[in-house]
């Protein structure tokens, strides 16, 4: 069984209406939560793929409340330790390069649509070029160093106990 397999059969759904009822078993045991995974889960809402659209990026303010409700739940019945990602692997660049030719991919309409406006500054969009442009945004995004970095503020604020792996890669 892997983690990924272990939290659906624990957790099950977000969307159930006990999510949390099965996690009974682990009553006061301490589990390593990748808070990163749950970032991602966490980032649905609209807000929050609007903020990441911004120039500059704005942190996503559903996403952080949606890791404190969380966690609130989650510490009634077991001990988390989040771990926040450094900086992957050299091993891990083909993986970086498989996900991010996946957006790329989803927002094509978009990147599209940048490069028209950077060659034309005099051509007008329809209203349903933006529609179709900003929901192809929104399918690239994903939490940003600033939003994990809010969150391990707070959690360091709140005393939850948290570590960040390596910030750098090292050559070692």
């Amino acid at each position: 069984m892997t983690i990924k397999d272990w939290w659906g059969q624990a957790l099950g759904t977000f969307k159930a209406d006990e999510p949390f009822r099965n996690l009974s078993n682990f009553q006061g045991k301490r589990f390593t939560v990748d808070i990163s995974i749950f970032l991602n889960m966490f980032l649905q809402s609209d807000v929050n793929k609007l903020a990441l659209m911004s120039s500059p990026p704005y942190p996503c303010p559903d996403l952080m409340q949606s890791v404190m409700d969380f966690h609130s739940k989650i510490s009634k019945v077991i001990h988390p330790v989040y771990v926040f990602d450094g900086v992957a692997p050299n091993v891990k660049d083909g993986t970086k390069a498989y996900r991010a030719s996946i957006q790329n991919r989803d927002g094509k309409f978009y990147l599209d649509q940048v490069l028209i406006a950077k060659e034309d500054s005099d051509y007008v969009f329809s209203s349903d070029d933006i529609s179709k442009a900003t929901f192809a945004r929104m399918k690239m995004s994903h939490p940003t160093s600033l939003d994990h970095a809010n969150v391990l503020r707070w959690m360091k604020r709140e005393g939850i106990e948290c570590y960040r792996s390596l910030l750098k890669r090292t050559n070692t």
